[in-house]
């Protein structure tokens, strides 16, 4: 458990548990995760995120038992809370995919160039994925167990299979399911 001072984190807390404490453990742990200094994780970034998945009851409950790579563990604690981490300007960043504000643009073909503007569709298919079964370790039973999710309308007939690593809970792994099947 780290103390994360410049966020007002200031009780330790388990990292097993928590999304965000998770990613920081990760980041700073000086034996098996990268040794980066708080100056080099968005903290505050990690803070907000916390709320948003505690609000949720997002959690991360995995344990690497065998050596990975530092960037693919990190990715694997990020999609518990359907987030990704990426580098910018030499600080570990998480964004979460979530509604918000974007800044937005008109384009034309006054400042396109020309024959630079193509769009292509990519429509259903007899083998587009109509539902998602999401693998996932139940804590409860402490065993894996599966969970379809199926957006309203959808046949189930042919089934996406996601493993979540890290979550152990059902109301968690439907939730995830239902967003990569609306995805």
């Amino acid at each position: 458990a780290y103390e994360i001072k410049e966020c007002d984190w200031s009780s330790d807390v388990c990292s097993s548990d928590l999304i965000a404490w998770a990613i920081a453990d990760a980041c700073r742990n000086t034996t098996y995760g990268a040794k980066l200094a708080d100056t080099r994780i968005d903290l505050a970034g990690l803070l907000a995120l916390d709320a948003t998945w505690g609000a949720r009851g997002d959690y991360f409950d995995g344990r690497f038992d065998s050596a990975i790579a530092f960037w693919e563990a990190l990715s694997k604690i990020a999609q518990a809370g359907r987030a990704k981490p990426f580098m910018q300007g030499g600080v570990v960043r998480v964004m979460r995919d979530q509604a918000q504000s974007i800044p937005a643009a008109l384009f034309s073909m006054r400042n396109i160039s020309r024959g630079s503007f193509s769009v292509d569709y990519l429509m259903p298919s007899d083998d587009t994925a109509d539902c998602v079964e999401v693998v996932y370790f139940d804590a409860d039973v402490w065993a894996p167990r599966r969970v379809t999710a199926a957006l309203p309308g959808s046949s189930s007939l042919k089934p996406a299979k996601v493993e979540l690593f890290g979550v152990s809970s059902r109301d968690q792994a439907y939730r995830e399911g239902l967003y990569t099947a609306a995805c």
